[in-house]
Formats: structure tokens, C-alpha cells, sequence
């Protein structure tokens, strides 16, 4: 995701990222700078979405060795639950 070579924790915040950038690939960059918007699409069905979250922790946990302080994938996906709840809470207030 952070186009550095490597599946590890420095993926996280870009794919988090990718995760609330509904699809808006500027809005990815605009954060990520060197980032691959696109890697975030981990199940290959053409979107970056909540269906991509528990592939994405299986390539973290697969790194073994080569990740560096991956947390626990119930820590991850407790992040990830609690930003997109968050996001939603957001737009129902806007009303959109």
C-alpha cells in the first residue's frame, strides 16, 4: 500500500485510508503520496472496501518474519470496525 516493497505495519494507515477514500483516488493520494491505491483491493473484485479487510490481515499475518510489529488481527480489525462506524455516524449527520 506505501509502494515501499514490503507487506508490513507501515501498510495499515494507507490502507485505512483507502478504506474511507470511498473509491476517490485523489483523496487517497492527497494522504498518501507514494502510496498504490489500487493494492488495497486485496480480494480483486475491482473496489477497495470492507470486503478487503480480512485478506489484507491474512497478508500481514503471512509476512511472518518480514513484518515488523504487525498488532493482532482483532486489534486491526477492531481499528478498522471503529473508523468506518465513525465515518457513518459522520455522513448520517451530514444527511448524505
Amino acid at each position: 500500500m506505501n509502494n515501499d516493497g514490503a507487506t508490513d505495519n507501515l501498510d495499515i494507515t494507507p490502507f485505512l485510508v483507502a478504506l474511507t477514500a470511498d473509491g476517490n483516488v485523489g483523496a487517497f493520494a492527497a494522504e498518501v503520496s507514494n502510496g498504490k491505491f489500487f493494492r488495497g483491493d486485496v480480494d480483486y473484485n475491482g473496489l477497495v472496501n470492507n470486503t478487503d479487510i480480512t485478506p489484507f490481515i491474512g497478508l500481514l499475518t503471512a509476512a511472518g518474519s518480514n513484518a515488523t510489529a504487525v498488532p493482532e488481527p482483532s486489534s486491526l480489525v477492531c481499528v478498522v470496525l471503529a473508523l468506518m462506524m465513525g465515518r457513518r455516524r459522520a455522513v448520517r449527520r451530514r444527511g448524505g
